[in-house]
Formats: C-alpha cells, sequence, structure tokens
C-alpha cells in the first residue's frame, strides 16, 4: 500500500526530476497499517455493542 501511495503522491515530482522525498515516503509506509488497525477495532466495538443490543 505505501508504495502505491508513493506513486500517487510523489509520481509527478520524480518524473520531473525532483529528488524522493524520503519523510512523506516513509509516512505513506506506515500510516496504512494504525489507520486500519484503527478501523477494524472500532468495527469490532460496535458489532459487539449491537450483539449487546440484541
Amino acid at each position: 500500500m505505501g508504495t502505491l501511495l508513493n506513486l500517487i503522491n510523489q509520481g509527478e515530482a520524480l518524473r520531473q526530476g525532483h529528488a524522493f522525498d524520503w519523510p512523506h515516503g516513509q509516512l505513506n509506509h506506515l500510516v496504512p497499517f494504525p489507520v486500519a488497525s484503527y478501523s477494524t477495532g472500532r468495527r469490532g466495538l460496535e458489532d459487539e455493542q449491537r450483539q449487546q443490543e440484541e
């Protein structure tokens, strides 16, 4: 996922010969994991609450 995000976010700059932005590149690799983890955890809690209401 991070590689795809880097191509989307920095592809134009790289094609124009600009240097790769390493801090942003690292963030593109690191951010998807906590976002997915948070989303999964929240969904689990919502499912649990729904089951308790039934």
